[in-house]
């Protein structure tokens, strides 16, 4: 007669130990629904299933590409457009990115320029109407 093999199963621990995970981050990762043990029903105590390993694989996998894009977002956030421009010049796929950034740059400068051209004039009525309301008390 065949006896009849249980899947393997693991307690927090154990779990913890196989997957390289803390017991913060599963329990983290229950409470958030990405990993959800079963519980025996004696104790209360979390229960993985051997088939759980690759989802706690997954999700490592997961949040190693998520941080290392917030990584290099962080990274090209702290540059202006002129260093970025610089650091993707010898890049052949970036050039797309390279005209965009030129062209976002230029329209920047013409924005500033129209915009110091208004402020100037602004300020010489500004000062025009001073000189007139002076004038009236001399």
């Amino acid at each position: 007669m065949r006896q009849k093999s249980f899947p393997k199963t693991f307690k927090i621990s154990e779990f913890s130990k196989k997957t390289g995970l803390s017991i913060k981050a599963l329990r983290l990762y229950e409470e958030r629904g990405l990993l959800i043990p079963k519980r025996n029903p004696l104790n209360g105590y979390r229960i993985y299933s051997e088939a759980q390993i690759n989802e706690a694989e997954r999700i490592m996998e997961l949040r190693r590409g998520f941080k290392f894009r917030k990584k290099i977002s962080d990274s090209i956030l702290k540059l202006s457009s002129k260093e970025i421009l610089d650091k993707t010049r010898d890049i052949p796929s970036t050039e797309y990115l390279r005209t965009l950034l030129l062209v976002e740059t230029k329209a920047q400068k013409k924005f500033l320029s129209v915009l110091s051209e208004k402020a100037r004039k602004l300020v010489k009525e500004d000062l025009l109407k001073l000189q007139t309301h002076f004038e009236k008390f001399w």
